[in-house]
């Protein structure tokens, strides 16, 4: 996924040569934020000139593990309800 976050920002250069770019993630948007800065920063367009994240999961096994214990199955229907609506 940050592969394909950094070839958005690329391409993205490309259609506005010139103009600052901007990145912003919320949750796990904002692991893969942080994963793209992260991974090649070398790679990324010289115009990226600044990034936030919101709560982004730095241990992902972690999280996972947190939601999936008992306590979690009401989060779980929920998540899953609303998840079926958006699809």
């Amino acid at each position: 996924l940050s592969d394909d976050a950094a070839e958005a920002l690329r391409f993205v250069e490309r259609l506005c040569p010139g103009s600052p770019l901007g990145l912003a993630g919320y949750s796990m948007g904002g692991n893969v934020a942080l994963r793209t800065l992260g991974a090649h920063p070398d790679e990324l367009p010289a115009s990226l000139v600044r990034a936030v994240v919101v709560n982004p999961p730095v241990d992902l096994a972690g999280s996972c593990d947190s939601l999936t214990g008992p306590m979690q199955r009401l989060y779980d229907r929920h998540f899953a309800k609303t998840l079926t609506r958006h699809v």
